[in-house]
């Protein structure tokens, strides 16, 4: 790697947080807003304090530069990767975006550096565990001109407000979506053969109940012909408007049940005796 001669070297250093992504970092990048800057950078991985190389491991990546959130260098290597003479342009006198029928006109520009994991070659870098412990990238710049590295977090910050949004149309949301993220891992770890403590096999246990009764619920709810049960009667209700009528058929039945047999009906003469005493 060449060396520019012109500032001091600067160097930046942090650790490494496993993303889904695999995103190692992601700097904005601001140089000198009037005059070109020439840099030459060195990107290296570490795993508790010493190189790869030196736990025998290869871990494959890439660096890229973006302009404007388009990829404009992309370099691949194994541990350590060099960009040299690489030329950053000035936006002294650019407009901010092309005006409608223009073409091919150079705007401001917005550099982004970012390192990413091959999740193909070390798909374990997406989470944490023992090999993504202790990890850390270190970024040394030799430039012509004096800049500077901001950490990019515009996409985090749009994730973030979409969540904001979605839980202020449906509250607990978020809740519900922790739940079920935990819910996956836990079942995850059992397929694996990882034995779970008690509190998880509660929770677990817990959950498969809950989801039980809602299908069971929604289940009889959806089976045709089932019908809800008719609603019991009010006793003050009864006692006001429906009264009368409900008064009337118990007279009715009442009297159907004091009916006697006529006398003609029988032979036994005591019974029609007795049958005639009271016509």
């Amino acid at each position: 790697m060449t060396e520019i001669v012109g500032c001091e070297p600067i160097e930046y250093t942090d650790a490494y947080t496993p993303s889904k992504y695999g995103i190692i970092f992601k700097e904005k990048i601001f140089t000198s807003p009037s005059d070109p800057t020439l840099a030459s950078i060195n990107v290296k991985l570490s795993q508790a304090g010493q190189s790869f190389n030196n736990h025998g491991l290869l871990r494959y990546f890439k660096v890229q530069v973006l302009d404007n959130d388009e990829v404009i260098f992309e370099k691949k290597g194994w541990n350590q990767i060099n960009l040299s003479n690489f030329v950053f342009r000035m936006n002294q006198g650019l407009p901010e975006k092309e005006e409608e029928g223009e073409e091919e006109v150079e705007v401001k520009h917005n550099y982004v550096v970012q390192a990413i994991f091959d999740l193909n070659m070390w798909p374990e870098c997406a989470s944490v565990n023992e090999e993504t412990e202790g990890v850390t990238w270190a970024m040394k710049w030799y430039t012509s001109e004096t800049l500077a590295l901001v950490k990019d977090t515009d996409k985090e910050d749009r994730e973030r407000a979409l969540k904001q949004s979605w839980e202020a149309t449906e509250p607990g949301r978020a809740d519900k979506a922790s739940s079920s993220r935990r819910r996956f891992q836990l079942q995850k770890k059992q397929r694996s053969g990882e034995e779970l403590t008690e509190d998880e096999l509660a929770y677990l246990s817990e959950k498969r109940e809950r989801v039980r009764k809602k299908d069971m619920e929604e289940a009889m709810a959806a089976k045709p012909g089932t019908k809800k049960a008719p609603p019991k009667a009010d006793p003050k209700k009864a006692a006001g408007k429906g009264a009368p009528a409900a008064t009337d058929k118990a007279a009715e039945d009442e009297q159907e049940q004091r009916t006697l047999p006529q006398p003609e009906e029988h032979i036994n003469s005591e019974l029609v005796t007795f049958l005639t005493h009271f016509k």
